[in-house]
């Protein structure tokens, strides 16, 4: 459209120019000056119908590359939250399956460590340990009675000794169990921040 403005001005103004050199040939130098005087008034109104042309050109070319522009922008926002969907979905599937596996590991080694720590025997103490040789000293010697009463008298101090081992025993066993489940707690917060970041 610019171009089709441009070659009708040269047109125009060739037109003129032969007008005027008609007219200076001619000797008709006031239809010479007129001609002259149009084709500046001419020059003057086409540099500004172009200068217009050019800057609504412009605009319509700024505009369509902005237009451009926001749709590259919005196909990759959109594209992004879209990656950033399946990254989120990955990340939780991922936080679920360690939380799971990380389950099923600290179940296994609850376990093993309850199995370990209840097969222990007890220990008991050494005015026990001893009282239970005499009481077989008495027996093989078939003192009968005299065994039986320190077994009664032993069998209270056994059993105070065996819950004593028990409560303590199921304490360590608490213990440990709290701090198995704190580091697989941990691993899956440091495993959330690495995700986060």
């Amino acid at each position: 459209q610019l171009e089709a403005q441009i070659l009708e001005g040269q047109v125009r103004l060739q037109r003129m120019e032969e007008s005027r050199l008609l007219a200076e040939k001619e000797g008709r130098w006031y239809d010479a000056q007129q001609w002259t005087d149009k084709m500046r008034e001419f020059n003057i109104k086409q540099g500004r119908r172009l200068e217009k042309a050019s800057r609504h050109a412009y605009d319509e070319e700024k505009e369509e590359i902005t237009e451009k522009h926001k749709l590259e922008l919005l196909t990759f926002s959109q594209l992004w939250d879209e990656k950033m969907r399946e990254y989120e979905d990955q990340a939780k599937e991922l936080v679920e399956y360690t939380k799971q596996r990380q389950k099923e590991e600290e179940d296994a080694k609850i376990n093993e460590l309850r199995q370990q720590m209840f097969s222990r025997k007890p220990m008991f103490s050494k005015h026990v340990l001893q009282t239970r040789i005499i009481i077989d000293r008495l027996v093989r010697q078939r003192k009968y009675l005299e065994a039986e009463d320190m077994r009664r008298n032993l069998q209270p101090i056994e059993q105070a000794e065996l819950e004593k081992f028990e409560e303590d025993l199921k304490a360590q066993v608490l213990k440990k169990e709290k701090a198995i489940r704190n580091l697989k707690r941990n691993e899956v917060n440091a495993l959330q921040q690495r995700i986060k970041s």
